[in-house]
C-alpha cells in the first residue's frame, strides 16, 4: 500500500504537460497519432515542433512508463483499504493507458530528431535499463531517430555482449542512416556483428548494412560470406541486403543467382525476389541510356 501511495503522489506531481494554442503537448500527440487528414496531421506536427525542447522533460517522463495489465491493477486495487479502493483519482492512476502515453511520447522525440540531442544522455540511461523491456526499446528507436547525435549510445550498446537487444540497435542504425557517410565508424561494428552466433543479430546487422547501402567495397564481401553461411535465415538476409547496392546489382546477380539452387526455400525466394528485381531495373536503366543517346533523340 505505501508503495501505491508514494506511485500515486509521484504522479499527482509529475513533470508539467506544456501548451500550445491552448493545447498541451498530449493532446497535440494524440492528434497526430489520430490525424484524419493531412491538415490536421500538419497542424499537429508543427505545435509539436513549435513546443521543441520544452517538451523534452515530459516526453522523457512518459516515456519511462511500463505498460501495467489490467489485472494488476485490479489484484493492487484488492489488496488496500475499501476507503482508498473506490478512490476515482487512485483508480485513474492505477488504469491509465501507459502504453499509449509512452507512445506518444516516442513519436514526439523522434518527430523532433536532431532537436532532440541533449535528451541523449538521459535516453542512454533507459536504453542500458533493459530490465524495463519497453523503455528500453524505444529509446533505442529514440536514439536512432535523433541521428548522429544518437549514434555513440547505439555503437556503444552494440559492442555490449551482454545486451539483449542489440538486434533492435543495429536495425535503428539501418533504419535511420541511410547514405548517411556519417555511419561509417559503426560499420566494422556491424560487419562483426553479421557473423555472430545470435541469429536475430546476425540477420539484423546484415539488413542494416543493406539499408545504408555505402561502402560497397568492405560491406558486399560481408554480404557474399554470409551466403556461406549454416543458418538459412543469415543466408537470406544477405542476399535480401544486397537491395541496397544498386549500382553494383550486376555484379551480384550472378551470386544471387548461384543461391537460385540452396536448400532452404526461403534463402531461394531472396534470391528469385533479387534477381527478378536487379534484372529489371538493370532492363529500365539500360532503356533510359539508349534513349539519351543522340542517334536516339
Amino acid at each position: 500500500m505505501v508503495l501505491v501511495l508514494g506511485g500515486f503522489f509521484a504522479w499527482t506531481h509529475r513533470v508539467r504537460d506544456p501548451e500550445y494554442n491552448g493545447k498541451r503537448l498530449s493532446q497535440w500527440l494524440t492528434e497526430y497519432l489520430y490525424a484524419g487528414d493531412e491538415a490536421d496531421l500538419s497542424a499537429a506536427s508543427t505545435a509539436i515542433r513549435h513546443i521543441g525542447t520544452n517538451g523534452i522533460p515530459w516526453m522523457l517522463r512518459s516515456l519511462r512508463h511500463e505498460h501495467r495489465s489490467n489485472k494488476l491493477s485490479r489484484a493492487l486495487l484488492q489488496k488496500l483499504p475499501r476507503k482508498l479502493r473506490f478512490n476515482s483519482a487512485l483508480n485513474q492512476f492505477l488504469n491509465r493507458p501507459d502504453a499509449d502515453l509512452a507512445g506518444a511520447a516516442e513519436v514526439g522525440l523522434c518527430l523532433l530528431g536532431s532537436s532532440a540531442t541533449n535528451a541523449v544522455p538521459a535516453l542512454t540511461r533507459m536504453m542500458r535499463n533493459y530490465s524495463a523491456t519497453n523503455a528500453s526499446l524505444a529509446s533505442i528507436r529514440v536514439l536512432g531517430c535523433i541521428g548522429p547525435g544518437g549514434l555513440p549510445s547505439l555503437s556503444a550498446a552494440l559492442t555490449n555482449s551482454l545486451f539483449p537487444f542489440r538486434h533492435v540497435v543495429a536495425a535503428a542504425i539501418g533504419m535511420n542512416f541511410q547514405a548517411h557517410t556519417q555511419v561509417i565508424p559503426a560499420l566494422p561494428l556491424l560487419f562483426a556483428c553479421a557473423t555472430n552466433g545470435n541469429e536475430q543479430l546476425a540477420c539484423a546487422s546484415l539488413l542494416a548494412i543493406g539499408a545504408i547501402g555505402i561502402e560497397p567495397g568492405r560491406s558486399i564481401p560481408v554480404l557474399t560470406n554470409s551466403l556461406r553461411d549454416a543458418r538459412a535465415a543469415v543466408r537470406s538476409a544477405g542476399l535480401q541486403a544486397f537491395g541496397g547496392f544498386k549500382e553494383e546489382r550486376e555484379l551480384l546477380i550472378p551470386v544471387a543467382q548461384q543461391a537460385l539452387g540452396d536448400s532452404s526455400l526461403q534463402v531461394r525466394a531472396s534470391a528469385s525476389n533479387f534477381v527478378f528485381t536487379a534484372t529489371n531495373q538493370a532492363g529500365v536503366q539500360h532503356r533510359a541510356e539508349e534513349n539519351l543517346k543522340p542517334d536516339a533523340l
